[in-house]
């Protein structure tokens, strides 16, 4: 009948929820035979990920939830159903389910902050908060993730507290790349500046002691996709055509296709990316600038003497 909304089991993707994973961790912090002995954790929550069910149903939500077995099902098989005939409520569920669960991460992550707090742990601990993608919701008419470089799918949080050397209240505003996280670790935890990783600190933005908003110079960041195995989205989606590329610098988000269609958008004005710059005289020697920036940048390094290749 569609009514028993409970006989449906969870995703295997979601055997273990964020509450889960940081109970386990807790109590592994708890128990710790050498508390002084430094040590490195990953905690991967898992929560918001397709397939898409509702992951605290004790919070009221955002709006649009499941009412049936029926359609709960429907949500979890989402990322496989057809895209071409979905209605705005099938959308609208979608989008208030993925909200639920940034929400109950947040909430989730709080706690964990909390109670590593009451252990005399936090001070003196690194906690990285981020993710390695985002989702597209129905925008530009595409769904799931690894299909694009759109924004929806490469601006992702990056959060740092914990430890004295963190000054609480900073917000770099200029984007800055994953590949600065090891970088920014290694310079936090005081280890130098020769270190083997290609990004840069994020810390460099604190010298500026602003309690409101750190400045530093933005540098052009470099993102790739490659054509994803199963089409998702019944071919639409831009990667289906081979591998893209893409530039975000000085305000600006460029794109550039396997078949050699360009993207070119303005961050700032556009977050929602939907206006194409690209092919317009006005912007034609922005467009020139970030293609012969993506060759320089896409370059092979040259080995340092005495490394092989």
């Amino acid at each position: 009948t569609g009514r028993w909304y409970h006989l449906v089991p969870r995703s295997k993707e979601h055997a273990k929820t964020a509450d889960d994973i940081s109970r386990a961790f807790l109590e592994w912090v708890g128990r710790r035979q050498r508390p002084d002995r430094p040590f490195f954790a990953f905690l991967n929550y898992n929560d918001a990920h397709s397939p898409y069910e509702v992951n605290d149903s004790s919070s009221p939500g955002f709006g649009r939830r499941p009412r049936s077995a029926s359609e709960r099902q429907a949500l979890m098989g989402f990322t496989g159903r057809s895209k071409l005939n979905l209605s705005v409520d099938d959308v609208r569920m979608l989008v208030d389910v993925y909200d639920d669960n940034i929400a109950s991460m947040d909430r989730q992550l709080g706690r964990l902050l909390d109670d590593l707090d009451r252990q005399g742990v936090l001070d003196h601990t690194l906690v990285i908060v981020t993710a390695d993608h985002g989702e597209h919701l129905g925008d530009h008419s595409l769904f799931f993730h690894g299909c694009s470089l759109y924004r929806e799918l490469v601006w992702i949080p990056l959060v740092i507290v914990g430890s004295t050397k963190v000054p609480a209240g900073q917000r770099v505003k200029p984007p800055v790349s994953l590949c600065d996280i090891p970088a920014t670790i290694v310079d936090l935890l005081g280890l130098g500046h020769d270190h083997p990783f290609l990004g840069e600190s994020v810390a460099r933005s604190w010298a500026s002691h602003d309690p409101t908003s750190a400045r530093i110079v933005s540098k052009p960041i470099l993102m790739e996709t490659t054509k994803p195995e199963l089409l998702w989205n019944e071919g639409r989606e831009p990667a289906a055509k081979g591998p893209m590329k893409g530039i975000v610098a000085a305000g600006m988000h460029y794109i550039q296709s396997a078949d050699g269609t360009e993207e070119l958008f303005n961050i700032n004005e556009d977050p929602a990316e939907n206006t194409n710059l690209a092919g317009r005289s006005d912007t034609a020697p922005v467009v020139f600038q970030f293609r012969n920036l993506l060759k320089l940048m896409l370059k092979p390094r040259q080995p340092l003497p005495g490394q092989g290749r």
